[in-house]
């Protein structure tokens, strides 16, 4: 399932990600993909308030359409 257009905290784990939804929902993920942005808020929350840095790796980037989920 893909949930799009959520706002979550992310709660620090080491098996699963546990999401905490603004609703005080908690759920659990197989994976969770940070696509926020260049100043990711999903990134923040795994990594800390760094700056982000270029690896010289390639992004693929790709658009999901709200109706389809």
């Amino acid at each position: 399932r893909i949930e799009t257009g959520m706002r979550v905290e992310v709660v620090e784990r080491f098996d699963r990600p546990l999401l905490r939804l603004r609703s005080g929902e908690a759920v659990e993920a197989d994976a969770l993909v940070g696509a926020d942005g260049l100043h990711s808020a999903v990134r923040g929350c795994l990594l800390g308030q760094q700056p982000p840095r270029q690896h010289g790796e390639t992004v693929w980037r790709a658009l999901v359409p709200a109706g389809d989920t």
